[in-house]
């Protein structure tokens, strides 16, 4: 099964992701290079999600868009971190 077509999705008892390849992990690095791919779907987006169990999040659906889109806002803040050095 090809990476664009895993089910990406949380597991709440486990506190880990499932369906995340590494072949998916490589593109988000290249599409997010200033992102800390790995820090951010391992950590930072985990314990975003431990404070949220139970809220609206729970029932997300599209968890490769909801990845997609914290990986693109945290490319533009570093960005505009690094731009106004």
């Amino acid at each position: 099964m090809s990476s664009s077509s895993t089910k990406i999705r949380w597991n709440w008892e486990t506190m880990k992701w499932e369906g995340i390849t590494i072949e998916q992990v490589m593109i988000w690095e290249k599409l997010y290079p200033d992102a800390n791919v790995i820090q951010q779907v391992t950590v930072e987006m985990p314990r975003w999600l431990d404070k949220r169990e139970g809220k609206a999040i729970t029932r997300k659906k599209d968890w490769k868009r909801t990845i997609v889109n914290w990986l693109r806002k945290e490319q533009d803040k570093r960005a505009w971190e690094n731009a106004r050095r």
